[in-house]
């Protein structure tokens, strides 16, 4: 499996150093804790590796680079869930990453059961895909600046006399504000995809599908471990889910793990 340990990582994390725990501080600030977990698993200390990175990943920072490190840590030991989950976590702040998705790849090949996946439609794939391409505060950013050039093309253009440049200001602006309405709902889609994510990866060894949410349900089906489910509603300690295949059930909502 490959790693990434680089340079803009390190200070990426020294410009977020701020926005860490004081454990994390304590222990020499996150370009600190990622290299020393970098060096851990250079040297095949794949456990220390993974305590350091969570230690940053529990204190807020969750970049691509970590949670792909992560998801490398858990599959040298042999954790294959909580390797898809991390990848799964990566390519939602890095779509075109290809060393996730490679790596993704390789470690559902180890999941015994698989399921054949009903692609989605192809509208809701380019949207989500356009959504990912940026954060959601980078979309957010150009949504004001497109918002705020709008308006001050507005204003020059009632000032104008000439009629040629209010012709051309005008319709520019309804553009741009057209163009700020689309990346505003890029950023708030793109915050649903990363934080409020509708998608969990199964972390129990077996865990049994049923017809009803209780123990007296009907069994449909079993699922093993770092299969990627879509999750419904929730009723108690149970949550429907929605099968890669289409299929519904009702499993324990503590067998999963959200992305």
């Amino acid at each position: 499996m490959k790693y990434r340990a680089i340079i803009t990582t390190v200070i990426t994390l020294i410009l977020s150093d701020a926005a860490v725990s004081s454990s994390v501080h304590e222990r020499g600030g996150p370009a600190e804790l990622f290299a020393t977990g970098v060096e851990n698993y250079r040297n095949e200390d794949y456990r220390e590796a993974l305590v350091n990175w969570m230690e940053l990943y529990d204190a807020g920072y969750d970049n691509h680079d970590l949670l792909y490190n992560i998801g490398n840590a858990w599959f040298q030991m042999d954790n294959i869930a909580m390797a898809i989950l991390f990848y799964e976590r990566a390519l939602l702040r890095r779509p075109f990453s290809d060393e996730a998705r490679e790596n993704l790849e390789i470690a559902g090949s180890h999941i015994r059961v698989r399921f054949t996946e009903v692609p989605p439609p192809f509208f809701r794939r380019w949207t989500d895909t356009s959504a990912l391409i940026l954060s959601s505060d980078n979309w957010a950013l150009i949504s004001l600046a497109l918002f705020l050039l709008a308006l001050t093309s507005a204003m020059v253009a009632l000032f104008l006399k000439k009629r040629g440049w209010r012709m051309v200001l005008f319709p520019a602006a309804l553009f741009m504000i057209a163009a700020s309405s689309i990346t505003l709902l890029l950023s708030r889609h793109n915050r649903n995809l990363v934080y409020n994510s509708r998608y969990a990866v199964v972390t129990e060894t077996l865990v049994t599908g049923r017809s009803s949410p209780s123990e007296t349900g009907r069994e449909l089906f079993i699922l093993h471990e770092g299969i990627k489910v879509k999750r419904e509603e929730t009723l108690g300690e149970w949550t429907e889910i929605i099968l890669p295949d289409g299929n519904r059930g009702w499993v324990p909502r503590d067998s999963m793990e959200s992305l």
